[in-house]
């Protein structure tokens, strides 16, 4: 039975800290080490984590300046002793046994992936991997289109890592809209094989209220064309088939999220003018929204219309007054 370490990032999470880490202590596989990097928390999550101290011996508590939970991850990834490692965020939890479902397969793969829940206020969605099976990487990439779409890709949480393969690579700190994404791409192109676990055992909760992808932050679009540009570079250098839609689609979701956001922020109109530009203009998002289906609703189809038009000012007023419904 191989250690495994969990790398807990902790901001301002004394609501939620407790069930993450009692869900990680009362796994069925045992030979775990916790490391929890306090980012900085200003209320009393560091005194929540120091209680499991007494009951739990194979734990590192670390706290550092507030400084974003890539830089946490990394900080984590240089702290763990183990050749396997996973992430676990601070507002979730996993089933009990879901470490030992994913331990059975770390000697056959380079990353183990398990299947999740998304936890709404009104819904919860549920990511399932059918089968488990091991495969080869260009096997895994046969189904890039399904595991980009539900996201399995996207997130480094609810996977299994090996330090012997990550080397040197870490999260890039300097940006803060689809670094997991990039993380995980760069770590696939050092993998030979990828086991995927059936099951969703792994649970995020969305329910919480304030989350960041309600603030907007210059720069935000730049990132996001580059999410989608570094998506098909991989693509491309891997040979996978039928990616542009998927990507492209995400692409046009994620725009128009990000319009809403800003539309509705507490900048000036003059700002959210120039930097909606950025993206109205840039040819690569026009086409993405060209290439979406009319299968949303009927809000992100005006949208997508209004984006295609590249009139900001209908555009802002229909975020403004959607809001309001």
């Amino acid at each position: 039975m191989r250690q495994i370490s969990i790398i807990i990032p902790v901001y301002n999470a004394s609501k939620y800290v407790s069930r993450c880490i009692e869900s990680i202590l009362n796994q069925s596989y045992k030979n775990i080490e916790l490391i929890i990097i306090n980012d900085g928390s200003t209320d009393n999550s560091l005194e929540i984590c120091n209680k499991y101290k007494n009951s739990f011996s194979k734990i590192q508590i670390v706290s550092i300046e507030n400084n974003g939970v890539s830089n946490a991850r990394n900080i984590g990834i240089e702290l763990c002793t183990s050749e396997y490692f996973m992430f676990i965020d601070a507002d979730d939890w996993i089933e009990k046994n879901l470490l030992y479902d994913m331990s059975c397969y770390i000697h056959e793969s380079d990353l183990i992936i398990a299947g999740f829940e998304i936890l709404y206020p009104d819904m919860v969605y549920s990511y399932n991997i059918e089968k488990t099976e091991t495969l080869s990487l260009n096997e895994f990439l046969d189904n890039f289109d399904y595991y980009y779409r539900s996201t399995i890709i996207n997130s480094p949480c609810s996977k299994i890592y090996k330090k012997s393969i990550l080397k040197d690579l870490r999260f890039n700190v300097n940006i803060r809209l689809g670094e997991d994404f990039d993380f995980n791409l760069k770590y696939l192109d050092m993998c030979k094989s990828v086991s995927v676990i059936s099951g969703s055992s792994y649970i995020y909760d969305c329910t919480i209220a304030g989350t960041a992808t309600k603030i907007y932050r210059t720069g935000s679009f730049e990132e996001i064309l580059q999410v989608n540009l570094k998506g098909k570079e991989f693509c491309k250098r891997h040979n996978v088939r039928e990616y542009n839609k998927s990507l492209d689609e995400n692409l046009c979701l994620n725009g128009i999220h990000l319009l809403d956001v800003l539309a509705n922020s507490t900048n000036t109109f003059d700002y959210k003018h120039r930097e909606s530009l950025v993206l109205l203009e840039n040819q690569v998002f026009r086409n993405a929204c060209k290439s979406i289906e009319n299968k949303y609703g009927p809000k992100t189809i005006i949208s997508k219309y209004l984006c295609l038009f590249n009139n900001y000012l209908l555009l802002f007023l229909f975020f403004r007054i959607k809001k309001l419904t």
